[in-house]
């Protein structure tokens, strides 16, 4: 398979053309907004561009556009959780920092600085999963469920070391980090420790959480991976976030996350538990893992 190149003399080529057509014609605030992410937008283009170039193993035109409702709603099972998913992660932020600000400033900072730590810990979670996921449908359909067992385990193993270690880091030099962001803020250091520590903990179980919600989903389960998709940040999280918010104040908004994590990781438990016993026999499957 051919690589997309893209040189950093074409790229600062474009870059200049669109700074001149600016310039030019002062387009407003909203252009100069869209001047600041002007830059992604160029893999996506270059992308298609190479597609449509004709170099592309992959050819596209009107007589390849055939619709097909069971195709259609194959592509819904996985995209329609993950949607919801990237939708309700960005709620239940903005919910925890619109509470947080009845608390303080110091609150705020806090939860804002343990939130974007732990999302860095999740990122290569979530990068085991993006090869997870295409390697697991292909062999799946190809009929090879072994190498797909080994694969499950493989991640598995790998995903729940990572968040072992990750825990015992973020735990152990948890005030070393808090401080770097903080600039040593007594009461920040104070309120993030406790929020960083019940993540930490709780970021133990993400690996296998993570793991078998995608595995659901690969493999067209999207009732399981939609449950499973939905309940972190939704199901579970929404219920909790006010009624221990009310109860216990901050702490109790402290607690939340990773209570909806644990109560997650339960349920997951429970489905995995229920396909193995044959109570859910999806149309394909990898086998007992």
């Amino acid at each position: 398979m051919k690589i997309i190149t893209q040189t950093g003399a074409d790229l600062n080529s474009k870059l200049k053309l669109v700074n001149r057509f600016l310039k030019k014609y002062q387009v407003g605030l909203l252009l100069k907004r869209c001047n600041a992410y002007k830059s992604k937008g160029f893999s996506v283009i270059s992308v298609f561009e190479y597609l449509l170039s004709g170099k592309s193993m992959l050819s596209f035109g009107p007589n390849n556009f055939k619709p097909s409702r069971r195709l259609y709603l194959e592509i819904m099972k996985v995209g329609v959780p993950m949607l919801i998913f990237q939708l309700l992660n960005s709620l239940t932020m903005g919910i925890t920092n619109f509470l947080a600000a009845g608390f303080g400033d110091a609150a705020v900072a806090a939860l804002g600085i343990v939130n974007r730590v732990m999302s860095l810990a999740s990122m290569l979670i979530f990068g085991f999963l993006k090869g997870y996921q295409p390697f697991l449908g292909y062999n799946v359909s190809a009929g090879n469920r072994d190498r797909a067992n080994v694969a499950t385990r493989a991640v598995l193993i790998w995903g729940s070391v990572y968040c072992l270690i990750a825990s015992a880091l973020l735990i152990c030099f948890r005030q070393s980090i808090l401080i770097g962001f903080s600039q040593n803020d007594a009461q920040v250091v104070a309120i993030g420790s406790l929020a960083l520590v019940v993540n930490a903990l709780a970021f133990l179980g993400m690996g296998y959480q993570t793991m078998y919600g995608t595995r659901f989903l690969a493999m067209g389960q999207g009732k399981e991976g939609g449950m499973i998709s939905i309940s972190r940040q939704g199901a579970f999280f929404l219920p909790l976030v006010a009624i221990l918010t009310l109860g216990f104040g901050l702490t109790g908004l402290i607690m939340v996350q990773p209570l909806a994590d644990l109560c997650s990781i339960i349920m997951v438990v429970i489905l995995v538990k229920k396909e193995r016993t044959g109570r859910r026999v999806p149309d394909q499957t990898v086998g007992e893992v």
